[in-house]
């Protein structure tokens, strides 16, 4: 007898005592919790209040008022993990008013959504927020769906966001994928600077020791004569790519000044040990461009250099 009072007692004490992350975590399985979850929404403890924000719709509510840095968190977590898209847009004006660092969890966590939903998301809410972890955003997102690659990829043209098409480029080098030729070709000749010069170094660094595997209609457009002229950066590296092709040098006298006096660029993708095909996390985002004073005979992949023969010109600078 003395042991059955004391199983009760013990098991009955809970729901007597006061609210603890664990009791609100036994409540997922009650079906009539929503009462007690409500109230955990409410409670003076932050940590209860991430607690129940796994598996409560009205964190809405709460999130609008939350104060606690953890707990906002979690809150938008839960909205951006099952919430509907305006539970996504709500969760990315809320995230808006803590550090850059919750924009990121957010990102991730929308990302878990995975294909359509989590492309779609980025699309209409996420792109325009201080996210940095945009290859990791597709890495994630893209994970089981290499399918939709392309589909990412046009929805990123179609908007212009050059940070998202950058980071696209790196979840799929990341993955030793290869984007479309139509799709790189409508990128090189996008009306966003920032997006042709990523794409423009993504096939020097890519694809400088194999060209190749450039293929038509992209091969055919990087081929074709030019009128326009753009920044030294961006002809400097067209031209690479012409001569990668095998067409005949064109040398440019502000190519050469340019040469002496600016610091070329050098991209190299984060090293990762995920792929989109075999995992669902990646580790680091790609790398932004970083710049060095090496000269452009420097533009490599993996630590491989181009060929200089694409660098030499009539009146080569010494």
């Amino acid at each position: 007898m003395r042991r059955l009072i004391f199983v009760l007692f013990t098991f009955a004490l809970p729901l007597h005592a006061a609210t603890t992350p664990a009791s609100v975590a036994a409540l997922v399985t009650h079906a009539d919790a929503a009462p007690q979850l409500a109230a955990a929404l409410r409670d003076a403890t932050p940590l209860v209040r991430a607690t129940a924000a796994e598996s409560l719709p009205a964190v809405r509510e709460t999130l609008a008022k939350e104060s606690d840095a953890t707990a906002a968190r979690e809150e938008i977590r839960a909205l951006a993990l099952l919430g509907t898209d305006d539970d996504v847009a709500t969760a990315v004006a809320n995230s808006a008013k803590w550090p850059a660092s919750m924009d990121d969890a957010l990102a991730l966590a929308v990302a878990r959504r995975g294909g359509v939903k989590a492309i779609n998301a980025y699309a209409s809410s996420l792109h325009s927020t201080r996210m940095k972890a945009r290859s990791e955003f597709f890495m994630r997102a893209l994970w089981g769906h290499v399918d939709l690659v392309p589909y990412a990829g046009s929805r990123l043209l179609g908007i212009k966001d050059a940070g998202g098409w950058l980071g696209l480029l790196g979840a799929v080098r990341d993955s030793d994928l290869t984007m479309e030729p139509g799709m790189m070709l409508a990128a090189v000749r996008s009306s966003n600077e920032q997006i042709r010069l990523a794409s423009i170094r993504y096939l020097v660094n890519g694809d400088g020791e194999d060209p190749s595997k450039i293929r038509d209609p992209l091969r055919a457009g990087l081929l074709e004569p030019r009128t326009e002229t753009a920044s030294d950066l961006e002809d400097f590296g067209r031209e690479l790519l012409r001569r990668m092709l095998g067409a005949e040098r064109k040398d440019d006298e502000r190519w050469l000044k340019w040469l002496r006096i600016r610091r070329s660029c050098n991209t190299s993708p984060t090293p990762s040990t995920r792929t989109i095909k075999d995992a669902a996390r990646f580790n680091r985002p790609s790398a932004a461009f970083r710049c060095s004073s090496r000269r452009p005979s420097r533009f490599r992949r993996n630590g491989s250099r181009l060929p200089r023969s694409i660098f030499r010109t009539s009146s080569r600078p010494d």
